[in-house]
Order: structure tokens, then C-alpha cells, then sequence
């Protein structure tokens, strides 16, 4: 083999590092600035879950005092978001954990969980709609609490 072919052969090596070397280099950056997303809006994310939480829990509330009909299907709708509620504050706590808010937040989320047994309950078995209500009021004090945790820590 030629020299001139033995120099392409000795620098596909280096190469190949540098390439890898700058890929990671990316992945680590774009993971730092996804972070950072959730860092600067926070405040704005949280309320967001908080808006849609109570939005829930309001048309669970609207199709349990209709007597409608609720499917499983429909379950789903409610659960989704505090699936994306609960990935948030996992996430988050990395950045967040000990805040007022965040802990505000998780307890909301176990409340609004509650609720959802609740509603799954009464979708199968019909009743008496004194369990469903008071977990509602549950979900809109926390939900208080979350909002009054931010503006604290936003002053």
C-alpha cells in the first residue's frame, strides 16, 4: 500500500473520535438546554398543568352531575394529563426539589389521582356523588395552594 493511501487509513481513526467526540457534544447540549427549558419556564409550565387539572376535574364533575354516561375511553382523557403532570414533576424536582411549590404541586397530583378512583368507581358502580364532590373541593384547594406557592416564591 502506498504511503498516500496509509495517511487516509491512520486518519479515519481520528476522524471517526472527533466525530463521535462532537456528537456527544451535541447530545449533552441539547440535553442542557431541554433542562433549561423546564428552568425558565417553570412557573408557567406548573400553572399549565394546574389549569388542566381543574379543567378535568370540572367535566368529570360536569358528566357526573348530567348522570352522561362515561366510557373507559373517556377515563383515559382524564388520566392523560396527570400522566404529563406527574413526568413534569419528576422531572422538574432534578432543578426544584425542596420548593414549596413542587411539593405543593405532587400532593395535588395525589389528590387529583384520588379523584380519578373516585369517578372510575361511579363510572362503573352509580351512586351517591358526596365522594366525588369533596375530592373535587380537594383538587381546587391544591390547586390554591400551588398557585399561592408560586406567586410566594415569584415576590
Amino acid at each position: 500500500m502506498s504511503s498516500k493511501h496509509m495517511k487516509n487509513v491512520d486518519t479515519f481513526p481520528l476522524c471517526w473520535r472527533r466525530a463521535q467526540v462532537a456528537l456527544v457534544a451535541c447530545v449533552v447540549v441539547a440535553g442542557v438546554s431541554l433542562g433549561g427549558c423546564y428552568w425558565i419556564k417553570y412557573t408557567k409550565l406548573m400553572r399549565t398543568h394546574v389549569e388542566l387539572l381543574l379543567a378535568m376535574t370540572d367535566k368529570m364533575g360536569s358528566f357526573l352531575e348530567d348522570d352522561r354516561a362515561m366510557t373507559p375511553r373517556m377515563m383515559n382523557e382524564f388520566l392523560y394529563p396527570l400522566e404529563r403532570a406527574r413526568d413534569f414533576a419528576r422531572i422538574v424536582k432534578r432543578f426544584y426539589e425542596g420548593r414549596i411549590s413542587l411539593e405543593q404541586f405532587e400532593r395535588l397530583l395525589a389528590v387529583y389521582a384520588d379523584l380519578l378512583e373516585e369517578t372510575e368507581r361511579l363510572r362503573v358502580l352509580k351512586g351517591d356523588l358526596a365522594g366525588f364532590r369533596e375530592r373535587a373541593a380537594l383538587v381546587r384547594e391544591w390547586a390554591g395552594r400551588v398557585e399561592a406557592a408560586l406567586a410566594a416564591e415569584e415576590a
